[in-house]
């Protein structure tokens, strides 16, 4: 869990002091994070479409705004013939080793990644959308359904909603996927280069950015 990650907030603009961070000022703070970037705090589209979706999430039921402060990102696996589904932060580092079919439910939006070597009529694949387009039609208004490949013009709307932990120390990488430490530094280094460059801040950085700063060990 992050919380054992981050390990204290305060911060004077001149003195950085550490103690252990409440859970619930920890779930405030990643909840803000994770708001500003959902479609409400991405700035797509026109303004008229920008303000139905803060209508929406203003009146939205309790599991619906949830998602939008904590969304899911899932990890699909099939295992006697059945679709299961394992959580995993919602970060760009879930994407290593590409070698996964993960699914992103933002509840207005439910993306299906799968990683390059994954062809479209893998098994997986196809239970995993039918699964999608099974939630979506069960909500309202209907979430929309995105298939996403790596390396695909789409993957950039789904790598901007998660977090970007990538801009963080390597060694927060191991404390937030301990399965990162099986690949090599080398290996992860190309492996986080294929993901490309980004301006989006991580939540450490996000919160440094608005004078709460966090300190690790």
């Amino acid at each position: 869990p992050r919380e054992a990650v981050t390990k204290g907030w305060l911060w004077d603009s001149r003195t950085l002091l550490g103690y252990d961070v409440s859970p619930k000022l920890h779930a405030l703070l990643e909840g803000l994070y994770r708001l500003r970037l959902s479609g409400v705090g991405l700035p797509l589209g026109d303004q008229d479409s920008r303000e139905a979706l803060r209508l929406q999430l203003l009146t939205a039921p309790r599991d619906a705004t949830a998602l939008a402060t904590s969304p899911r990102l899932m990890v699909a696996q099939v295992a006697d013939g059945e679709l299961q589904l394992s959580q995993v932060p919602a970060d760009d580092l879930a994407l290593l080793p590409f070698e996964q079919i993960l699914l992103l439910d933002t509840h207005a939006e439910l993306l299906v990644w799968r990683a390059a070597d994954v062809p479209p009529d893998d098994p997986t694949v196809d239970l995993l959308e039918r699964k999608a387009h099974d939630i979506a039609a069960a909500r309202f208004p209907t979430a929309k359904v995105l298939s996403v490949a790596q390396g695909s013009t789409l993957e950039r709307c789904f790598l901007c909603r998660l977090a970007s932990s990538r801009r963080d120390p390597p060694t927060l990488h191991e404390k937030t996927f301990p399965r990162l430490q099986s690949i090599p530094a080398g290996a992860r280094q190309a492996m986080l280069a294929h993901l490309g460059h980004t301006e989006q801040l991580s939540l450490l950085e996000w919160c440094t950015q608005c004078g709460v700063c966090g300190v690790t060990q």
